[in-house]
């Protein structure tokens, strides 16, 4: 496996990565440890997003031999590059697929495969909820789970909310879970 790294003159240093057009094509781990040097190798479709990162590493304790780990497109883009229809694990395995997307692109219906290296695979449907901004709602499971978000400026009376938080975001789930994020505004001159 060929590796470019190192420092300057090829020596010990951190690793180079490989850069065009400001994509990294090649990052090289340990180039100078021919046990344990890893090489990823990215790859992109036309749109400029990532869709692999394959990794070849010494396979056995000598590093004359190397294997390759996932060297499959993990993600798959609509046909315009707007947004994930589907998602493949390193094993090249059915993870989450996205039937349906709103105006802006957010899933509205996605599937997810829970143990996809069963022979009797277990499937989750969620189905997505948004607000006219774009801020997800709620989310429902086919399983019957659901977790909601509530947004809200912050008043004082929401005495479990930072002092200085404009707005927070308080996220319930079936169950009885309960989460709250405080957001904070900073006005910045343009």
């Amino acid at each position: 496996m060929h590796c470019f790294g190192g420092g300057a003159g090829g020596g010990v240093g951190p690793p180079q990565p490989i850069v065009s057009f400001g994509f990294i094509h090649q990052f090289c781990l340990l180039p100078d440890d021919t046990q344990l040097k890893h090489k990823t190798t990215y790859h992109y479709d036309r749109f400029g997003h990532r869709i692999r990162a394959a990794v070849a590493a010494a396979k056995d304790t000598t590093g004359s031999t190397t294997e390759t780990r996932c060297d499959y497109d993990t993600v798959t883009y609509d046909t315009a590059g707007r947004y994930v229809v589907a998602e493949r694990d390193c094993l090249n395995r059915a993870c989450r697929a996205v039937s349906a997307h709103n105006g802006w692109g957010q899933p509205l219906t996605e599937t997810q495969r829970l143990n996809a290296d069963s022979t009797k695979t277990r499937v989750r449907t969620t189905t997505h909820t948004y607000t006219a901004g774009g801020w997800l709602a709620v989310s429902r499971e086919s399983t019957g789970a659901w977790t909601g978000q509530f947004r809200a400026r912050r008043t004082s009376s929401v005495s479990h909310c930072p002092t200085n938080a404009a707005y927070y975001i308080e996220t319930r789930q079936a169950g009885g879970g309960r989460g709250l994020t405080g957001l904070i505004l900073y006005s910045c001159p343009l």
